[in-house]
């Protein structure tokens, strides 16, 4: 639209390049290259699906440079839920629809993604996403509610898709739970780490250990990790209230911050 030609990385362009190059030249060489373009029916993609992929990431790249990834995230989460209410109402046999014989190859739960592997690897990469959603000081109380309930439903999906990677993947949310707590002040980082510490018990425990969690223990769940975030939005907003929020603020940050309001260079 502008007429400027945006260039990212050179290390992004020479791999994407190689990348692309070497996937046009297996799929041109292979035995069966229609099939290597399109990929197998049902089981997986083709070259043209991973081609779709490397330009989505150059599209999100660049869309990160001129504005906020913050509708892109939310987009993921809202497919997260999506992935997961399918895949639970399906592991508590409530699907309104009859797949027959499909089922006896990928199992009775493979959600919206039609395979429990990429339904679980969709879950596992984009619970970190939902997890800062819940717990992102600048969202509302209850956008961070109903993230965090989220949260509890998305493990027990996990569980049943049965898929031991989406699992590990899973794990990263740990992280986003620990760089919150990191973010609290001294005083009140003990305080921040009992509250997401339910929810790091069960990201880590109910996915790789529990055996088919009865509906009851899911609605459990729920309630513990949306209370969680609730605590957890209490909690930076008492923090705010208490000044803490300013303390954060780097040395040098907020001393540019006092000249700008005090104005030295006007006379009284």
């Amino acid at each position: 639209v502008s007429g400027v030609i945006e260039r990212g990385p050179t290390s992004l362009t020479v791999t994407s390049a190689g990348f692309l190059g070497a996937l046009v030249l297996t799929s041109v060489l292979s035995s069966q290259p229609w099939i290597a373009f399109t990929g197998l029916t049902v089981r997986g993609a083709g070259a043209i699906t991973y081609g779709l992929c490397l330009g989505l990431l150059h599209a999100v790249y660049r869309l990160g440079r001129r504005q906020s990834l913050e509708p892109i995230v939310l987009a993921f989460c809202g497919a997260h839920g999506v992935v997961t209410a399918y895949a639970l109402l399906q592991a508590y046999e409530s699907d309104p629809f009859t797949w027959g014989a499909g089922i006896l190859y990928v199992g009775p739960v493979f959600s919206t993604l039609g395979n429990p592997n990429f339904s679980s690897g969709y879950l596992g990469l984009t619970l970190p996403l939902l997890v800062w959603l819940a717990f992102s000081s600048k969202n509302y109380l209850g956008i961070r509610v109903a993230a965090g309930a989220g949260i509890g439903a998305s493990v027990v999906a996990l569980n049943y898709l049965n898929s031991f990677q989406g699992d590990v993947s899973a794990l990263m949310a740990i992280a986003v739970l620990g760089h919150w707590v990191w973010l609290r002040g001294r005083s009140s980082r003990l305080a921040a780490v009992a509250i997401a510490l339910p929810v790091i018990v069960v990201v880590s425990v109910v996915p790789l250990t529990v055996d088919s969690p009865p509906f009851g223990l899911l609605v459990g769940l729920v309630v513990i990790t949306a209370t969680t975030s609730g605590l957890g939005s209490w909690w930076d907003r008492r923090n705010l209230d208490s000044g803490e929020a300013v303390r954060q603020v780097p040395r040098p940050a907020r001393v540019v911050a006092s000249l700008v309001r005090r104005r030295p260079w006007i006379r009284p």
